[in-house]
């Protein structure tokens, strides 16, 4: 395991994830879409959570302490209109509480583990999200008024 490496793969996966949460900032309304932008979120925190597993076993297990607070984009936080099982996203909600903190341990290994958690909830959610868009094109619009079709505030 190259130390050089890690580094290499950490920076690459940063960049995936800039991208991802990008697209979620430049929202358009749609549930394709949104699952879309959530699938690439999942896959980007995946790809961090590897590579910062890769550095911790070339021996790279201390960051240092980040004190920036992360927050959600604003179409996954908490005030927007978010399609799916509220638990779900509860559940979201204290993974991205817990990856800010583990940000902070300056442990790889915890960020690691954090970005797997957010990876898992974030294809979660989209599933959820494609199983909305399908339930409400199959039966029509007009008769399902209780599906959320816009996302964000």
């Amino acid at each position: 395991m190259s130390r050089a490496t890690a580094i290499e793969r950490v920076r690459e996966a940063q960049a995936d994830w800039d991208k991802a949460i990008r697209a979620h900032e430049q929202v358009m309304p749609e549930l394709g879409p949104f699952a879309a932008r959530l699938r690439e979120t999942s896959h980007a925190a995946a790809k961090q959570a590897a590579a910062f597993e890769y550095a911790a076993e070339a021996g790279l297990r201390a960051l240092g302490k980040d004190t920036v607070v992360r927050h959600p984009p604003p179409e996954l936080s908490t005030s927007a209109n978010r399609p799916g099982d509220p638990q779900t996203w509860e559940q979201f909600d204290d993974a991205v509480r817990q990856w800010q903190d583990a940000w902070q341990s300056g442990s790889t290994t915890t960020v690691a583990q954090a970005l797997r958690r957010l990876a898992t909830l974030t294809e979660m959610l989209a599933d959820e999200a494609v199983e909305l868009r399908r339930r409400t094109t199959s039966t029509g619009p007009e008769e399902r008024t209780d599906v959320p079709r816009a996302i964000g505030g």
